[in-house]
Formats: C-alpha cells, structure tokens, sequence
C-alpha cells in the first residue's frame, strides 16, 4: 500500500523540511487527479511551506486556489475557513495589511458557526495577527485573548 502523499507532507513539514514538504506537496498535486478532498490539505500545507520559505507569493496563489477548491469540499465552511486563513497569512506577508485584516475578519465570521474550537481559535489568532501587523494592537489584543479562552475551554 502506497503511503498517504498528506502525512508525508505533513511529516516533512513538521519536521522543518519545508523545501521537500513544498516539492513532495506539488509531486502530488500533479499526479492526483481532481479530488478535492485530496488536493485541499496538499495546497494547505504547500502554502504553509511556502510561507515558511519566503515564498510568500506562490503561497498566496496556493491559499487562492483553496479558496475555489473550498466551494466544492463536502465540509465548505472547514475549508472555507481555512482557505481564508491562509489567503490572509500570505497576505500579512506580502504587506496587504488591510487585505489581511478583511481576509481574516471574513474566516473569523464564518468560524463562528462552526463547532470545531480549534478552527475558531485558529481563525482568532490569524485575526489577531492581522490586525497587529496593520497597527491596530487594541483588536489584536482582542482576538488574541478570545483564542485564548475558545482554546483553553475547549
């Protein structure tokens, strides 16, 4: 049995390979057909990997190619959220504080609705890093102590 291209890219990932987990992320992204459920986690941790190189505008494409692909995803708002995520992490990145901060207020609303407190606090802390980074330290603070509460209950 093949073994699972996601772990591996995880794996490699967890373990500060982002080169080889962006290369073992793309390897699969081109020879996996369509799949959405398969190509979502691939372009997340892509994107991830790419933000972690400095490769912020491939990640940004990879973060707006999950954001299509999250329309068709048995679970939407999940990945919804999550593509919004990375579109503003890559957008913090690329110094569109504003675009960030809209991204990021976007994935928080849409959080809001689901059960899941670790996507909820994820998508707070994006917010909060957001919103640091286009000087506004007050709603950073905000957001920042709000995952903190979802996560320390959940």
């Amino acid at each position: 049995m093949a073994p699972d291209p996601v772990a591996q890219v995880a794996a490699l990932a967890r373990a500060g390979r982002q080169a080889e987990a962006a290369a073992a992320a793309t390897a699969a992204l081109a020879e996996g057909g369509s799949a959405t459920a398969r190509r979502l986690p691939l372009l997340e941790l892509r994107c991830a990997a790419f933000i972690a190189q400095g490769r912020f505008a491939e990640a940004a494409q990879d973060a707006q190619a999950m954001d299509v692909l999250a329309d068709r995803a048995p679970a939407r708002t999940a990945w919804k959220v999550r593509a919004l995520n990375a579109q503003a992490l890559a957008a913090t990145r690329l110094s569109r504080n504003a675009q960030a901060v809209d991204l990021a207020q976007q994935s928080q609303a849409l959080a809001r609705t689901l059960r899941d407190a670790a996507l909820r606090g994820r998508a707070l802390l994006v917010l909060a890093e957001a919103q640091l980074r286009a000087a506004q330290p007050a709603a950073a603070i905000e957001a920042a102590r709000a995952a903190i509460d979802i996560c320390t209950r959940a």
